[in-house]
């Protein structure tokens, strides 16, 4: 297998569809040079392809030196049609040839690679194909190849990348009979290319409107080649330092609007000042020192945004199939709360969510219980990060905060009589904040199952909202119109209700109790799905807004599908 700079091909791709869009598309004609066989010869022809089918299946040989992605589902495809041509008939291409390689042709439109699809490969085998004699064995690789680059698209445009590869469809035989074969064979049957693609990518309207903003994007973005660099380098390195300290240096000066030149290195006090101009120039806090914040703004060229495009994308193909009508979607880089009902948003609110260190996790959940002027129990990872600490250096830690301290059997401790210097990981005991104006909660909280110890709630620093960034919590997600959420539900609850049904709450008994400062558990009668999800980029009207990977995922996947770096 020929092995290509990812980086080099990304570029290629870019490329090419910049070429495709600036041109009027017109259908991809493969034949327009090619001799027809002669009539007489046609059922031969046909023949010796199925011959050449069939004898490429069993040596898993092509001579293209080109993988084949799905191969027991390809070669299955061809048994089951005695090795019959699909793509072609009589030495020409059906329709649903011609449609599928004027998809590869702009295939990054809907976030693909084309060339993970032969795209390449499959158009200087068409000109060999147009400019020599009919040879039934480059047909059959040609063959071989579509069916390969058809499955393999189907895939991944149905299910995304970003799972284990062990777990590729492309691979699980299970997914032949329901996915695979019905999709081939519906396809030609009835070969409508953009029809079939909107059979299998999700309906959801974000996920439309960002891959509808590819095209744009594109058509503008700078398609220069840049330093990447690497970091955080090993400052007691000298050597890696230096390869640090000069790649900053060369990408440095490749920054637009910069663009300065040096015939050696700049000493600190120089380089900060560069780098301080760099950051007043691009929004970001000008304190002239290097930092993950400033790396990362480095490294985030318009190539590397388009491909965070096509993992978002992918993102959404992992829960398409599990989003129902009506539910609550927190996506944390965007810091945001957003209920869905039939596509549309019913409600909207800024979250806080968690630190890097202290991340909020992905989940899939039902929202099913609200609770008024609740009390916190500190979870373990905070007693064991923040309270043990504080306990070692004053005992009287707890009730500067609030905070008081309970055995197993709900008896009130002393914390003053326990010995904190033989606890480093836990403790035998609650610390519960009693609920009120200045409980850590607020005054609603919104519970749901998960295995985190995670929940929304309302917050005693209302001031976070005022941030642009707020991952700043411990984990759980704060929500600043806590309350007009609190009446959304109750208002669905009372919507949804059914003849015979009760309530023993509604808007304006959630208002009541919270006036009288009363403690309430109130039980949702129609809980709602939720899930927290991590999304960088979103569109709206055709433009992509593109959100701080604030816990590295992106970056993840980045190294895992994409892990390239400067020539």
């Amino acid at each position: 297998m020929r092995i290509l700079n990812p980086h080099l091909v990304f570029f290629f791709c870019i490329s090419v569809a910049l070429l495709v869009s600036c041109q009027s598309k017109k259908p991809n004609q493969l034949n327009n040079n090619q001799k027809p066989v002669p009539s007489h010869e046609i059922s031969r022809f046909n023949r010796d392809v199925s011959i050449r089918i069939d004898s490429l299946i069993q040596h898993q040989y092509l001579s293209t030196d080109q993988e084949i992605s799905c191969g027991s589902h390809v070669y299955q495809f061809y048994q089951l049609r005695s090795n019959e041509p699909a793509w072609s008939d009589s030495g020409k291409f059906k329709p649903a040839a011609h449609q599928f390689l004027n998809f590869l042709d702009s295939a990054l439109y809907c976030g693909l690679d084309p060339e993970a699809y032969h795209h390449k490969v499959l158009q200087d085998l068409i000109k060999k194909i147009k400019s020599e004699k009919a040879n039934p064995a480059q047909w059959a690789q040609c063959e071989l190849l579509l069916t390969d680059a058809f499955m393999h698209v189907t895939g991944d445009v149905k299910q995304g990348r970003l799972v284990e590869d062990s777990l590729q469809w492309i691979h699980l035989s299970a997914r032949l009979n329901d996915l695979f074969l019905p999709s081939i064979n519906h396809y030609l049957a009835d070969p409508n290319i953009n029809a079939f693609i909107r059979t299998l990518e999700p309906s959801f309207h974000p996920y439309q409107q960002l891959r509808s903003g590819i095209k744009k994007f594109v058509q503008q973005m700078d398609t220069g080649v840049y330093t990447r660099l690497k970091y955080p380098y090993a400052a007691s390195d000298s050597l890696d330092s230096l390869r640090f300290i000069l790649s900053l240096h060369q990408r440095l000066q490749e920054a637009k609007p910069l663009q300065f030149t040096f015939d050696e290195l700049l000493d600190s006090s120089a380089l900060s000042a560069v780098i301080q101009k760099y950051q007043s120039l691009n929004g970001l806090v000008p304190d002239g020192k290097i930092s993950r914040t400033l790396v990362a703004h480095l490294n985030l060229t318009d190539q590397e945004r388009l491909k965070r495009v096509f993992i978002s994308l992918d993102r959404y193909k992992k829960i398409a199939d599990s989003l129902p009508e009506h539910f609550i979607w927190v996506n944390l880089p965007s810091f945001k709360l957003k209920i869905y009902r039939h596509d549309t948003i019913s409600f909207s609110s800024n979250i806080v969510c968690g630190k890097s260190s202290t991340a909020t996790p992905l989940l899939t959940s039902h929202l099913d219980e609200m609770v008024i002027f609740p009390t916190w129990t500190v979870p373990p990872g905070i007693i064991k990060k923040e309270m043990i600490p504080g306990l070692k250096k004053n005992n009287n830690y707890l009730s500067r905060k609030g905070l008081k301290l309970y055995d197993q059997e709900g008896k009130l401790v002393d914390p003053k009589g326990v010995d904190w210097t033989k606890y480093t990981r836990g403790i035998p005991y609650k610390i519960v904040q009693g609920s009120g104006e200045r409980n850590a909660l607020g005054v609603m909280k919104f519970n749901f199952a998960n295995p985190y110890f995670v929940y929304m709630h309302d917050t005693n620093q209302r001031g976070f909202f005022k941030k642009d960034k707020r991952a700043l919590s411990h984990g759980c997600v704060r929500v600043e119109e806590w309350k007009a959420l609190a009446h959304y539900i109750a208002l669905n609850d009372s919507l949804s209700r059914k003849e015979n049904d009760t309530l023993k709450y509604n808007c304006d008994s959630i208002d009541r109790w919270i006036d009288v400062k009363r403690s309430r558990r109130i039980r949702v009668k129609y809980p709602i799905k939720l899930f927290f999800e991590y999304i960088t980029c979103e569109a709206d009207s055709g433009k992509i807004r593109f959100y701080d990977d604030i816990y590295g995922e992106d970056k993840k996947m980045l190294d895992k599908y994409y892990s390239s770096s400067k020539k």
